[in-house]
């Protein structure tokens, strides 16, 4: 069961690597394209658009 366990630990610690080299080469802008696109296909875009709201709370944040 260790074995699984880490092997689930090092699947999500890729995963998130993934996401943060994503994010340092696209903008909110390419995550609100994102949902839009996800909606027009019938998918949820709730969780990308709960992101979407943090970002640009931390980004007024960090700006002023």
């Amino acid at each position: 069961m260790r074995v699984r366990n880490e092997e689930i630990l090092g699947q999500k610690a890729a995963l998130e690597s993934d996401v943060v080299a994503w994010m340092q080469q696209h903008t909110i802008h390419d995550l609100e394209n994102m949902a839009l696109k996800m909606d027009r296909q019938g998918r949820s875009s709730a969780e990308i658009r709960h992101l979407i709201d943090d970002l640009v709370t931390m980004e007024k944040e960090f700006s002023s």
